[in-house]
């Protein structure tokens, strides 16, 4: 992997990345940001297996590839470099050795052992189904489905909301474990 990117874009990236970041986690990958670069963008995932998120930067690709980098420490390095633009590159991994990453700047080089990037976990994509609404008519939806929101915190799976599309109709499903609230739209 090589690409060149604007320091300021990949600093601002990971900045908002790091919260999504697990920091005392038994699974060291989980630590770690995911580096894609193809097709003129370089992609930036990071996920604590309950929240996935996904940034896409401009950069200038020249070998396409994929490293895996301790978030904090990649960023920490980002920010000590002066602004400009720098030099990503990504050394494959060879025969389950660690795949590495060198940031290079003007007059600095910085060398980041990373991980296998085939080991991180990724956020399943969902289907390409969409049903067009009206933002009024999903507000209406939340406001009257949210009652029926668990609050207790012990409970984290019955505190969201349950999106159903299906044959481009959208049911809105909530309960607190006692109660179910659904609202279906069929068109």
């Amino acid at each position: 992997m090589k690409t060149t990117i604007q320091r300021t874009l990949l600093l601002s990236a990971l900045t908002q990345a790091l919260p999504f970041v697990s920091t005392r986690t038994t699974l060291p990958i989980l630590a770690c940001v995911l580096l894609a670069a193809r097709d003129g963008e370089l992609t930036l995932t990071v996920t604590d297996l309950d929240n996935t998120l996904e940034f896409r930067i401009a950069a200038d690709v020249s070998e396409p590839g994929t490293v895996c980098i301790p978030a904090l420490t990649l960023r920490k390095a980002v920010a000590a470099m002066k602004d400009g633009t720098i030099a990503l590159d990504g050394i494959a991994p060879r025969h389950g050795a660690p795949c590495d990453g060198f940031l290079r700047g003007e007059g600095t080089t910085i060398m980041l052992a990373g991980h296998d990037p085939d080991s991180f976990p990724l956020f399943p994509k969902p289907a390409e189904q969409s049903v067009p609404m009206d933002f009024a008519d999903l507000c209406r939806r939340l406001r009257a489905t949210q009652r029926f929101l668990s609050t207790d915190e012990t409970r984290y799976m019955l505190l969201g909301f349950h999106f159903h599309v299906a044959d481009e109709s959208l049911m809105t499903v909530t309960t607190d474990g006692r109660r179910l609230m659904r609202i279906a739209v069929v068109p």
